[in-house]
């Protein structure tokens, strides 16, 4: 080795060796969990993904300090460089759509389109059209051509939310693009080869599916190369008091008004007795709710009852009794099923939520006069 090449492995040796770990930054990492910080892994990445996450739509699902949603990120920070396809299952509302924005915010597709649709929002032949796209003419009504999402995430990612309700025959033609990286438009045959990595969330246990035959098994081993479950709320009650400060910082940035809100032990007490069905994000809707309220003070008080931090239900609502005991149930029962979608934002998940079927959902919400929410199909 010449002199010049030892001088300089020893530079970058002395360059390693300062920015090792010492006993004073471990001491200091553990003191700052114990003091509730909000994320703490020992590799430097670890702070760019919490960084990387701050101003994401839906990140906060990702905020804790519990040891499972360390896991969580370090599971992340270990796949997200990876082109293989992840699914991400988890109960309604515990931020699987944040991890997938994780997952794409560390990986080499980051500045590459990241598209996003909901399998379980639209009709089996609108659902593939608007993930193959479909050319002039294919049906009735196609009277241009139409470019899937497929086609415009070229060479990034795409997030199939709820994919445990796509059809079958939607699932044959997703495993064919998982297996060779080609799909065909809606009334086409020419073949479209595409670079795009798969990223998937469900609220289902997909093996209960797959037993039933409504989920096809090749196209679930093609799918799960990576799994990762996000822990509902309830199991991770020490990240209450993190999520409700960043939801108390997101809504100060949103309204603009520049009151800064606290809360009280009590009201953090009140909401660590609360089971959280709708897990994150009811919490958010819920301090969303709590701020609206607030009338502009500093400090939250947990003046509420239970069911309004579930549905924003109150005990002392005025009713006109002589209208009868149907006519109450229903305006009750419509409260309920709307508080339910704006909540879940999407009838699969509210049904899920409200432990009904949807087809009963959807019968429900016709009855009671109560709109379908507007479909999610987009992106970056």
């Amino acid at each position: 080795m010449s002199t010049k090449a030892t001088a300089e492995f020893f530079s970058k040796l002395e360059a390693l060796l300062a920015n090792a770990p010492t006993l004073e930054k471990v001491e200091g990492a553990h003191a700052a969990i114990l003091d509730g910080a909000l994320n703490f892994l020992a590799p430097l990445q670890a702070d760019k993904l919490t960084t990387s996450l701050e101003n994401k739509e839906n990140d906060l699902g990702l905020v804790g300090v519990s040891e499972s949603m360390a896991s969580l990120r370090a599971q992340i920070l270990k796949v997200a460089g990876s082109s293989a396809s992840v699914l991400i299952s988890g109960e309604s509302g515990t931020g699987k759509e944040g991890v997938a924005q994780a997952l794409v915010a560390n990986s080499p597709r980051k500045n590459a389109p990241f598209l996003k649709i909901n399998c379980g929002a639209l009709a089996e032949g609108v659902l593939e059209s608007e993930l193959f796209g479909h050319v002039r003419g294919a049906f009735t009504g196609a009277a241009n051509a139409h470019e899937g999402v497929f086609a415009r995430a070229h060479g990034g990612t795409i997030f199939l939310d709820e994919v445990g309700e796509t059809p079958l025959s939607t699932q044959v033609k997703l495993l064919r693009v998982l297996q060779e990286g080609t799909f065909t438009p809606v009334g086409g045959n020419v073949e479209t080869r595409v670079d795009v990595r798969i990223i998937a969330a469900t609220n289902r246990d997909l093996s209960v599916l797959r037993k039933k035959g409504t989920f096809r098994d090749d196209f679930f081993f093609r799918l799960a190369v990576v799994c990762l479950e996000v822990p509902p709320l309830r199991s991770r009650k020490e990240d209450i008091p993190a999520l409700v400060q960043c939801f108390l910082n997101r809504e100060r940035s949103r309204d603009g008004h520049g009151v800064a809100h606290t809360v009280t032990a009590e009201l953090l007490e009140h909401f660590a007795a609360h089971s959280w069905p709708g897990n994150v994000r009811e919490l958010e809707n819920s301090v969303r709710r709590l701020v609206a309220l607030s009338g502009g003070n500093t400090i939250l008080h947990s003046g509420l009852q239970e069911q309004e931090i579930s549905l924003g239900l109150g005990k002392n609502i005025h009713r006109d009794l002589t209208r009868g005991i149907h006519a109450l149930v229903s305006d009750l029962e419509r409260e309920i099923v709307k508080e339910a979608l704006e909540l879940c934002r999407t009838m699969s998940r509210a049904a899920v939520l409200l432990k009904m079927t949807q087809p009963g959902l959807r019968a429900k919400m016709d009855r009671l006069g109560v709109p379908v929410p507007a479909p999610q199909v987009g992106g970056r």
